[in-house]
């Protein structure tokens, strides 16, 4: 939804954003729904958080949108709707019951090799459920695919170190545990922000965003959030560190290179 109202307002529409949520990207830290409301402020994207779409009537040339938000029913009109609810795995008339695999409506249901619950039969991807995401859709085809075809192979599926990215602008990558992640597990964590208007490096025209970094209590690395122009390419680097458990102190030793983006890790 964030990124169909970023896109269509840049062609040129004026933009009304209707959220249930708290606070738009809920699943992301809090200070990423800050940033890119006040981002949409300045761009006329108008957010209506906490508000509940109860209602769509057509009227002549145009669209009457009731919704409530504050306990009070209220409306606006538009020209057009666009819905924005997720994805669905897909698990309906594939015949899965006839061939004896298991499934919800949540997704086909596999071990950490792919398989299902007929052994001769594999699945990845959005059908299984989960966060749907190309990468994540990749790791898991290859390990079906070598599982497959060699019937031997030990490996497993593993998610550590895959990046969650928000097509918005700026681009927001999450890697690895978030603050809100820490707080419902309620595990001991540290952080720090650096907000992009520190880095001096930065030549180009824009201030608005950050990298939040957290690790635990002896320095180990746990993920972050960046919130930047490429902040999937500068993800990156964090996503290696993850996987192959480094501290923040290890990271920011590595070298890096004098340019605008990379400089933030430091």
């Amino acid at each position: 939804g964030c990124e169909l109202a970023q896109y269509f307002n840049d062609m040129g529409a004026s933009v009304t954003l209707a959220d249930l949520a708290v606070r738009i990207l809920p699943q992301e830290d809090e200070e990423v729904g800050q940033v890119l409301e006040e981002i949409y402020s300045k761009e006329s994207i108008k957010v209506l958080t906490q508000s509940r779409v109860v209602a769509i009537e057509k009227q002549d040339n145009s669209i009457k949108v009731i919704f409530i938000r504050g306990g009070q029913e209220k409306s606006v009109k538009v020209d057009e709707v666009v819905l924005c609810t997720g994805y669905t795995p897909n698990v309906q008339d594939l015949g899965l019951n006839n061939a004896k695999v298991k499934f919800t409506h949540e997704g086909i249901r596999v071990n950490n090799e792919m398989q299902t619950s007929a052994k001769n039969i594999f699945a990845c991807g959005d059908v299984i459920g989960g966060h749907s995401n190309n990468t994540k859709a990749k790791i898991e085809a290859r390990i079906a695919a070598m599982h497959i075809i060699s019937g031997r192979s030990r490996e497993t599926v593993d998610y550590k170190g895959l990046i969650r990215t928000t097509k918005v602008f700026p681009e927001v990558a999450t890697v690895g545990l978030n603050e809100d992640d820490c707080i419902k597990a309620d595990r001991k964590f540290k952080k720090v922000i650096k907000p992009l208007y520190c880095n001096a490096a930065i030549t180009e025209n824009f201030r608005s965003g950050f990298i939040k970094m957290i690790s635990d209590k002896h320095g180990l690395f746990l993920g972050a959030t960046i919130m930047a122009p490429n902040a999937s390419l500068i993800a990156q680097e964090l996503s290696m560190a993850l996987r192959y458990n480094m501290s923040v102190g290890e990271i920011y030793q590595v070298p890096h290179p004098e340019n605008e983006w990379t400089l933030l890790i430091k």
